[in-house]
């Protein structure tokens, strides 16, 4: 399985080096879609049960929202992301011109809190801002697999200093404190189990 930060690194290559729109739109797409099964394969106790790969991209973002792993307001843009990859999926030779690229800017720019830049005001390429909306959307669910990740391994070291404490005798010395032996088995544990996502 790839390093996260690897998965990034393929993500926005491909964002700085796809010049073909069809390409661009279909595979950022698919890296959006893959990045959300990987939110929801850690957020979902029984992910296995079910086949992450059936489900829509839109109902991906709509678990992952009830969880509280994507706010709700982000919906917008993946179903922006979506429509675009619908329109390129019917019909191959579908161009997004300035009437598309003026709506999506529209959406980037009206999220609470922003989620671009104030400099994206100016941007008028829409080449740009159609991989902007992508960007965007991958962030999101990249943010959403990260922060379950680390809650995940919060909890598994709540849980074992937990148990430690009640196995040895109150009185034992410690050589760092609780909140700094936490927080290194946090980060061992991160690297560990999830190569690429760092603690916060």
């Amino acid at each position: 399985m790839k390093n996260h930060d690897d998965v990034e690194k393929e993500f926005f290559s491909l964002i700085d080096t796809e010049v073909e729109y069809l390409s661009l739109v279909v595979k950022c797409h698919y890296a959006i879609d893959k990045m959300l099964d990987k939110a929801l394969s850690e957020s979902l106790p029984q992910a296995s049960s079910i086949e992450l790969k059936r489900i829509s991209l839109l109902l991906k973002v709509d678990f992952l929202t009830s969880m509280g792993r994507l706010g709700p307001d982000t919906r917008k843009i993946f179903e922006l992301a979506n429509t675009i990859r619908n329109k390129f999926a019917h019909d191959p030779y579908a161009d997004f011109d300035t009437k598309d690229s003026a709506k999506a800017k529209s959406v980037l720019r009206s999220h609470k809190p922003p989620l671009v830049p104030e400099s994206f005001n100016m941007e008028s390429d829409p080449k740009n801002i159609l991989k902007t909306v992508f960007s965007v959307c991958f962030l999101q669910a990249s943010v959403a697999y990260e922060n379950t990740c680390r809650r995940k391994v919060s909890n598994i070291v709540a849980h074992q200093l937990a148990e430690e404490s009640l196995r040895h005798v109150k009185n034992a010395a410690r050589n760092t404190s609780l909140q700094d032996d936490y927080k290194a088995r946090c980060e061992r544990m991160l690297s560990e189990i999830f190569p690429g996502v760092g603690h916060q």
